[in-house]
């Protein structure tokens, strides 16, 4: 979701990415207007939600697609 859930009724599943040195990576898309993603972490039976309080990254900089 983005913005405190803001609207969220259907959240998505994607999948990670293993990358070097044990991180991992996504490719989402969100909303021209979205300050902030939030998000959660399954194996598929279980959720990561930090303790109900999510997971949170801010956006600095955002792009519209389509636009150089």
């Amino acid at each position: 979701g983005w913005n405190g859930w803001d609207g969220e009724t259907d959240p998505m599943a994607v999948p990670l990415a293993p990358c070097a040195g044990g991180r991992h990576r996504c490719t989402i898309t969100v909303p021209n207007f979205a300050r902030v993603v939030d998000f959660c972490f399954s194996d598929g039976l279980r959720f990561d939600t930090n303790g109900g309080a999510y997971f949170h990254m801010a956006l600095d900089r955002v792009k519209v697609l389509g636009e150089d």
